[in-house]
């Protein structure tokens, strides 16, 4: 209890140093190119609630071979008249995951593609500033971690009343989506290759690893990598991922969860090595083991870390990432 406790007022009281970014373009930064597509943003004139289900298969061939903090994802507005200077969704969910699919084949239905503990990087109503022929950001609360190996899933939804956007796509390169722009979204959609261009937003900071499955009761690892060596650390567990705490360039989506504590004090040990120094290769292990309480199992268990020092504050913080409780 006092280890999460702590993280949480660790987090709110100090702030973090600055992070610096770089871009990964899916399949180049061309952003002003290429035919206009409707898919997702776009509806008719005369639909009155408008709202959409999009996943894309970012593939891995397009990223860095190492780990990577994504920050945030951009498309690429074209110029059409009339076209507004903003768009607005007042539901606005993103959702990433790594993923061994290749394409939608055989796998047209959105939650059967989606992990069931996916980072969330957005849940709530958005902004988005448009800045036509050119990359525009969403500007995404949240982040993901990316393990350098695997490709991602991206996944968003959107409910809104605002007027479409059509947005610069590539059919050469083949980039798989599955889109449904249903009244409410289908649970299967459309699938093709003619994704949209995206850029994403990077850093190569602290990045936290857990496995996808923990069986109750078995010890899982808790791998923080890419820390400032010899600074301390904390870890910390939640049941619930979702609002951010910002630490205004970092954000951590954990909460102090009843559950959690509740079995730290009437249970055998589940946090070890939760709090320590960052060793010499910038890496730190903690291990988490899940209470054996049945009702627990299907439920996701969310992890993030901080790295600091006592003089200076917050250093950075991990991303978040989720872990699915098996019997």
């Amino acid at each position: 209890m006092r280890n999460i406790l702590f993280l949480v007022t660790l987090i709110i009281f100090l702030s973090p140093s600055g992070i610096s970014q770089g871009y990964v373009y899916i399949p180049a930064d061309t952003p002003s190119s290429g035919g206009c597509n409707m898919i997702p943003f776009n509806w008719p004139s005369t639909a009155t609630v408008k709202s959409c289900r999009y996943q894309m298969i970012l593939s891995g061939r397009f990223l860095p071979t190492a780990p990577i903090r994504i920050y945030d994802i951009s498309f690429a507005p074209c110029k059409t008249s009339p076209l507004p200077r903003s768009w607005s969704s007042r539901k606005f969910l993103v959702r990433m995951c790594h993923t061994t699919m290749n394409d939608f084949s055989g796998n047209n239905c959105f939650d059967k593609n989606l992990c069931r503990c996916a980072t969330v990087l957005h849940d709530g109503p958005i902004q988005w500033q448009i800045n036509p022929e050119n990359w525009s950001p969403f500007n995404l609360a949240g982040s993901f971690g990316y393990d350098g190996r695997r490709n991602i899933l991206l996944d968003i939804e959107a409910l809104t009343n605002s007027g479409g956007i059509s947005c610069h796509g590539d059919r050469t390169t083949a980039i798989p989506r599955l889109w449904s722009n249903q009244v409410p979204p289908e649970a299967c959609g459309s699938e093709d290759t003619a994704g949209l261009k995206i850029r994403l937003t990077y850093a190569r900071t602290c990045i936290l690893q857990v496995p996808e499955t923990a069986s109750l009761g078995t010890s899982t690892p808790v791998h923080m990598l890419q820390a400032p060596t010899g600074k301390f650390y904390q870890m910390a567990a939640s049941l619930g991922q979702w609002p951010p705490i910002d630490l205004v360039a970092c954000k951590v989506c954990l909460a102090i969860d009843p559950v959690l504590v509740y079995s730290i004090l009437v249970g055998p040990p589940i946090f070890t090595y939760y709090a320590g120094v960052i060793n010499p290769t910038g890496t730190a292990d903690g291990k988490f083991v899940p209470p054996v309480i049945k009702e627990l199992a299907g439920l996701c268990v969310f992890h993030a870390a901080v790295a600091y020092d006592t003089k200076a504050g917050v250093l950075c913080c991990t991303n978040t990432c989720g872990t699915l409780l098996v019997p």
